[in-house]
């Protein structure tokens, strides 16, 4: 089995995951399993500026796979284990080039995703430079505006790539993603440029919420049924909220 970890635009050494790649390896052999740990850095194939979107970063991506376990014309069977925005960009890539519809025909079985942005977070909203200074995420490269946008909460290209996920038959297709994100904030990776994001529940890059893939989704929209509602001193006509697709679950409004 080959397995690859995916390192970031400004990584150049394999010290981002420690000792993972070997312990992997040593616990597969204990029980008869032969792994073939890989390594593909994505600064090899592109940069951050500011025009740069996630399309793009997904199109190096897949060259990168061609180029470092090509089968033929095609990529060859391969498990991944990325962390932080690189669970994003190789969710992306399987949407874009397989999706739900072609599952079973990617050569991705096993997606190990390590505190991933998949909702976004919050960071997101401090800006290129300062979220640029956060070693747990971006160790000093700052990034492209569009791709901060990608990472914004409630980003429109998050809801379009989760909404699509929900047509996923994972297991049926022998995709297994798994993710592994943590509640408390390691002092020895975070340099607190914020004091509000050492909140509960978050490492304070991502919260757990932020990283989940067990989620459904419920849409509410304005009704045209109104009602008057008191903010502080004033009365105010305000539309009601409608509920709309919504998947079978017990929801209490």
């Amino acid at each position: 089995m080959i397995v690859i970890f995916v390192h970031g635009w400004s990584v150049t050494d394999t010290n981002t995951y420690g000792l993972l790649p070997e312990a992997i390896v040593k616990q597969a052999n204990l029980y008869g399993l032969d792994i073939d740990i890989k390594h593909l850095w994505l600064g090899r194939y592109i940069s951050f500026n500011d025009t740069v979107n996630m399309g793009d970063i997904i199109r190096a991506f897949d060259r990168a796979l061609r180029d470092v376990i090509p089968e033929g014309d095609d990529i060859g069977e391969f498990s991944c284990i990325t962390h932080s925005t690189g669970g994003p960009v190789v969710r992306e890539w399987l949407d874009r080039y397989y999706g739900s519809t072609h599952l079973a025909q990617s050569p991705l079985r096993h997606l190990i995703m390590l505190a991933p942005a998949n909702h976004g977070s919050p960071l997101a909203a401090l800006g290129k430079q300062r979220v640029g200074r956060i070693k747990a995420w971006f160790d000093d490269v700052e990034p492209g505006q569009l791709i901060l946008n990608w990472l914004s909460l409630g980003c429109q290209q998050q809801i379009d790539l989760s909404s699509a996920y929900l047509d996923y038959q994972p297991a049926d297709n022998c995709f297994y993603p798994f993710v592994l994100t943590g509640q408390t904030i390691d002092k020895k990776l975070y340099d607190f440029v914020n004091s509000y994001l050492t909140e509960p529940g978050s490492d304070g890059v991502v919260r757990v919420s932020g990283a989940n893939m067990n989620f459904t989704m419920v849409k509410f929209v304005e009704s045209e049924v109104t009602d008057t509602v008191v903010h502080g001193t004033e009365e105010l006509n305000v539309n009601l909220l409608k509920l709309v697709d919504v998947p079978n679950l017990s929801l209490s409004v």
